[in-house]
């Protein structure tokens, strides 16, 4: 979930633009290219790896789950500036 005010992840406000999931359902996901898009820089990168390193441990997720086709999917429809890990 994105955190609203967050300076890192301000990729995307449903409270600032709620025409973009008004017709969209679960299956239907908003247009990536019409979202305002922050430039991916090193901090956000290390801030990812950490958040991913976090939730890979709090989960009990086995590492190789982040080279899922399902999750480079999602990361690249939302997160294109993302470098993932492997």
């Amino acid at each position: 979930m994105l955190l609203h005010g967050s300076p890192y992840l301000a990729f995307y406000n449903p409270l600032q633009q709620p025409s973009a999931l008004a017709s969209c359902t679960l299956s239907c996901p908003p247009n990536v290219t019409s979202l305002p898009v922050q430039r991916w820089s090193q901090s956000m990168q290390r801030l990812f790896e950490k958040h991913l390193a976090h939730l890979t441990a709090s989960a009990g997720f086995v590492f190789c789950w982040v080279d899922n086709s399902k999750w480079h999917t999602l990361c690249h429809d939302f997160i294109p500036g993302a470098k993932l890990p492997s």
